[in-house]
């Protein structure tokens, strides 16, 4: 990976800087980054978060995916980070159907909701609903 090499690592800031593919498709983006305790992708052109979009970030504290247009997030794709203190989502865009269904109950579960600013935009029945305030039942598949 591109940062091999740099263990030591402990903040990475890549704010604004046009990142939008790297998170979406790629595993193992920030590989070589074990001991990184802070992330800042804040401002970038994120719409979707994969399932691997973080493995090997085990150590970190801070995430903050601010200010990006988020779509989706797989579900688990916080779960590898075992020691996440603070997590920041700022996004009016999610599709909240049944695969983000997860994403309000984790972030309850895991006292991660102070920092989430997080609105449907889609479907039209929930379009500017925040996600924590939406009950699970709505959360659905299949209906246009």
């Amino acid at each position: 990976g591109v940062f091999k090499g740099l263990k030591s690592l402990r903040v990475l800031n890549l704010d604004h800087n046009e990142i939008s593919g790297t998170i979406e498709d790629t595993s193992g983006a920030f590989t070589g980054l074990e001991n990184l305790s802070m992330l800042t992708l804040f401002g970038n052109k994120i719409k979707s978060v994969a399932k691997e979009a973080f493995s090997g970030l085990e150590a970190l504290e801070h995430l903050n995916l601010g200010n990006n247009a988020i779509r989706s997030i797989q579900e688990d794709a916080f779960a590898k980070l075992k020691n996440l203190k603070e997590l920041r989502i700022n996004s009016e865009s999610f599709l909240c159907d049944c695969q983000l269904k997860w994403l309000p109950l984790w972030l309850t579960k895991k006292k991660q909701q102070l920092f989430v600013e997080a609105t449907c935009a889609h479907p039209e029945s929930l379009k500017g609903e925040n996600i924590l305030q939406v009950v699970p039942e709505s959360f659905v598949c299949g209906e246009s």
